[in-house]
């Protein structure tokens, strides 16, 4: 389903030359959740970046159900992202202008989907993650591990096949992190595929693919 191959990445930071990646080769498989650990500057979150279609390798290229995101336009890109890869971040990112409600509804919105599937897919949602109680508050009412839970119910939304976290417990206490890692590994019992970057052993133990990185590059698999 996706696949890296040879990826570099390669940063320029005034004179500086950085090589976040140095030909990272990886398949991932549909049903599996893979882990990323390493210590900060590993390059965990270049590689989620890369993989999502964010950013751009330097050399090498990410494989999409025959697909080179490298081949695309940034608005194919944006349309994959839409619909088949879900990205969850360590900072959650929900609009503080929003409800709950709304920011999960927010990428069905934005696929055209009409108002009464919309509604209804985000009330699925927001009782699927138990967060249903915080549908109309806004971010800064909402506790970290709740902020986080709606984070993954919106990357949820249009159901991508695909979903990458990043640091996906970094800010919260261990109740959350457990209750977060229990999440992630049913996504993929479900069938989905999960690929995260965390520097929490405990959650990166439960993935069915442990990798380490340092230094940009696979150091034990």
């Amino acid at each position: 389903m996706l696949q890296a191959s040879d990826l570099h990445k390669i940063y320029s930071l005034g004179k500086e030359k950085i090589h976040a990646l140095k030909g990272i080769t990886f398949s991932f498989k549909k049903g599996t959740m893979t882990a990323f650990v390493g210590p900060s500057g590993s390059g965990k979150s270049t590689l989620l970046h890369l993989l999502a279609g964010i950013d751009q390798p330097t050399k090498g290229e990410i494989h999409l159900n025959g697909q080179i995101l490298s081949h695309l336009n940034e608005t194919e890109r944006t349309r994959i992202r839409l619909f088949q890869i879900g990205f969850v971040f360590q900072r959650f990112f929900l609009l503080p202008y929003l409800t709950a409600e709304e920011n999960i509804e927010l990428p069905l919105l934005e696929a055209g989907i009409k108002r009464i599937e919309r509604v209804k897919r985000t009330k699925e949602l927001l009782s699927l993650f138990g967060v249903e109680n915080r549908a109309d508050h806004r971010p800064w009412q909402i506790s970290g591990g709740e902020k986080q839970r709606i984070a993954i119910a919106r990357a949820l939304a249009n159901n991508p096949p695909i979903i990458l976290a990043d640091e996906p417990t970094g800010e919260l206490d261990e109740a959350n992190t457990k209750q977060i890692g229990k999440i992630l590994k049913n996504l993929a019992k479900d069938g989905k595929l999960v690929v995260l970057a965390t520097h929490n052993h405990e959650l990166a133990q439960q993935a069915d693919h442990l990798i380490s990185l340092r230094d940009g590059k696979i150091e034990k698999q």
